[in-house]
């Protein structure tokens, strides 16, 4: 296998990184219609708008980045008051609006609301009743002063920028909402050692004639019958019944709570919620006072159904989706940003089925590809697997295309998605068909660990993280050889983030020998990849602080466990090629963890490359750099491939 003798052409990397648009936060009011929109040319984040059947038109200044910072991965950077969008400009993350009846990309019209240094904003949210903008507040201490990080629930008042204090003393806080009569607002919260996606409680408040909480009611309490809750998207019906997801039966299902009493609107074994690294997410909307309209999770694959909670019946549609994201309702449509296998993009309007119930789809607007597509598409297919200890895993399996020699077999590229407690879906993905067309097959791992699988998969990850996902990806790397797709001697791994750690446990961990898979993978690159457990407990920020305490154990009292697991603790174990990619202004993963791994390596005089971008942070933005990364990352391989 070598570089040019492809039969048909190959998607350069730079096209492929070019494409990796990017929508979410769909938000609607009356007949405006707005999302964001991530271009990795630019690297930049833009709202993006579209007034009934008019074109799409860019609302935010093409000089000025919407994205929130707090988490470090933000969400819920802007929504629409109604006059004007209210966003987070990314550079100093202040509070800014522009006039909606002026605003197409017009700077000169910019308000900032608030600008304060330390201070970040996310999960905005617009209260028409006391017209003000609620927010997840997150306060940063200069570097030389002392103080923790502090999260609250605030409201900025739109006239002049006054900031009100709503809620505080929790760790963290997400999802404000308000009542249809503005008596009443919802919120959830968490704290340490909790993630969102573990623990998190629903509560409620009554408010007084100025939008100050009074009398505050614990929905749900973060566990129940000894089990851990979690509490996902909170929403008010038309009527005001205070609706939201909740896992305490297993799976993320739609809950409401009314007259004292929570109860199950639709007790199905899927997923109707997400994990929250983001704030800002929104998978289901309502119609009416009767019918709500909702993505879910099901077999890896995401569906739509509407749901009539007057009468508990669901009615769901026969179409599959790789993913569908930010469901929202406007002017009695349900809308949603649908993802597919085998082309980009699409805003998607749902119609409610005639006498056969079927839901049908319309769209609405599509994104264009910044390239002529003319090259063979790889269509996934989902896969189960068994595991170690006789356990099941999952994942999606996209076959080679274009191979230069049809009497081979192509080589094999496990992924693995960072989080972990993330998930791979079946979205195209240009990144991807850039490996395929290149005669590479890919398994896009949803090891153990994964959302989308319910509760039960999702908390097997506890206190296994770096041996049940390295388990995952050899024995899933084995099920594809026994199928007979891939060459047993050409398997390569990849991963970001998280994912990046288990390559880097992948190549170093010589007891994983799997029947079928006993030469292991050839090498592997890691992408922003933790190599050392101890000193990220101690440096990381706040939203993962505790999150090691459940992946890994208590670090003073396991400490030994931390460095058994820790590559860098063990470089003398690598005996395969790694190539590492960091962004230099990385918070999550710092810089200097992959330095220190490397450098150990390069000392031992292992094959090893090191590529750093001085302008990228966790997870590159920019489509120059993603296109540097493939191109030395597929170079890395061929040296391997001869």
């Amino acid at each position: 296998m070598s570089v040019g003798d492809y039969q048909v052409p190959v998607i350069g990397a730079l096209d492929a990184s070019q494409q990796g648009l990017e929508w979410s936060e769909l938000r609607a009011r009356g007949e405006l219609l707005c999302w964001l929109q991530f271009d990795p040319r630019s690297g930049a984040t833009r709202i993006k708008a579209k007034r009934g059947d008019g074109e799409a038109y860019f609302l935010s200044p093409e000089d000025v980045c919407v994205r929130s910072r707090v988490h470090e991965y933000g969400g819920g950077a802007y929504c629409l008051t109604d006059d004007s969008v209210v966003f987070v400009r990314e550079r100093d993350q202040a509070l800014c609006s522009l006039p909606l009846t002026e605003a197409k990309g017009d700077s000169a019209t910019l308000r900032v609301l608030r600008q304060s240094e330390g201070y970040r904003y996310g999960d905005l949210v617009f209260d028409g009743h006391h017209h003000r903008v609620l927010a997840v507040e997150e306060y940063h201490p200069r570097e030389n002063q002392s103080g923790a990080v502090v999260n609250r629930l605030v409201a900025i008042e739109l006239h002049q920028g006054l900031r009100r204090v709503l809620v505080e003393g929790a760790d963290f806080y997400a999802s404000p909402r308000v009542s249809p009569d503005g008596k009443r607002l919802a919120w959830v919260s968490w704290d340490h050692p909790n993630q969102p996606w573990l623990s998190s409680s629903l509560l409620e408040a009554r408010l007084d004639d100025g939008g100050q909480p009074l009398v505050v009611n614990q929905v749900t309490q973060g566990q129940l019958a000894g089990k851990q809750e979690s509490v996902f998207q909170p929403e008010y019906s038309p009527e005001g019944i205070l609706y939201f997801v909740s896992d305490r039966h297993g799976w993320w299902n739609l809950y409401r709570y009314q007259q004292g009493h929570v109860e199950e609107v639709m007790p199905l074994d899927k997923e109707f919620g997400a994990a929250q690294w983001q704030l800002g997410l929104s998978r289901y909307a309502f119609i009416d006072e009767q019918r709500l309209g909702c993505s879910f999770i099901d077999e890896g694959r995401f569906g739509f159904a509407i749901i009539d909670i007057k009468q508990s019946r669901i009615e769901v549609s026969s179409e599959r989706w790789a993913s569908l994201q930010s469901v929202v309702a406007a002017k009695g449509r349900l809308l949603a940003v649908a993802e597919f296998p085998e082309r980009p993009l699409q805003l998607l309007q749902f119609m409610q089925g005639s006498a056969g119930g079927d839901i049908k789809t319309a769209v609405v607007a599509e994104i264009a590809s910044s390239a002529e597509v003319d090259w063979p598409i790889s269509k996934p297919s989902h896969i189960r697997f068994e595991t170690a200890a006789g356990l099941e895993a999952y994942g999606f399996f996209y076959p080679a295309q274009n191979l230069s020699n049809t009497t081979e077999k192509p080589p094999l590229l496990v992924q693995v998605h960072g989080g972990p407690t993330a998930m791979a879906n079946s979205s195209f993905d240009a990144l991807k068909q850039y490996w395929t067309t290149r005669g590479f097959s890919i398994l896009d791992l949803n090891y153990r660990g994964s959302t989308g699988y319910g509760r039960d998969y999702r908390h097997s990850l506890c206190q296994q993280w770096g041996v049940a996902d390295m388990e995952d990806a050899f024995h899933g790397a084995a099920y594809c050889i026994s199928e007979g797709w891939v060459d047993p001697d050409k398997v390569f791994i990849r991963g970001n983030s998280s994912g990046g750690y288990t390559v880097l446990r992948a190549l170093s961990d010589q007891s994983q020998v799997v029947s079928g898979f006993e030469s292991g993978f050839c090498s592997g690159a890691s992408l922003y990849g933790i190599s050392d457990l101890a000193r990220l407990n101690q440096h990381t920020h706040k939203f993962e602080s505790h999150y090691l305490h459940w992946l890994i154990g208590d670090a003073e009292t396991e400490q030994v466990r931390y460095q058994q697991r820790s590559p860098l603790f063990y470089a003398e174990d690598f005996h395969k090629p790694v190539i590492f990619f960091q962004g230099e202004l990385d918070r999550v993963v710092p810089a200097v963890q992959t330095r220190g791994l490397f450098e150990k390596l390069r000392q031992r005089q292992l094959e090893v490359e090191y590529l750093a971008f001085a302008d990228e942070r966790h997870g590159f933005k920019q489509a120059q750099n993603r296109a540097q990364v493939l191109q030395r990352e597929f170079a890395f391989y061929q040296r391997r491939l001869g």
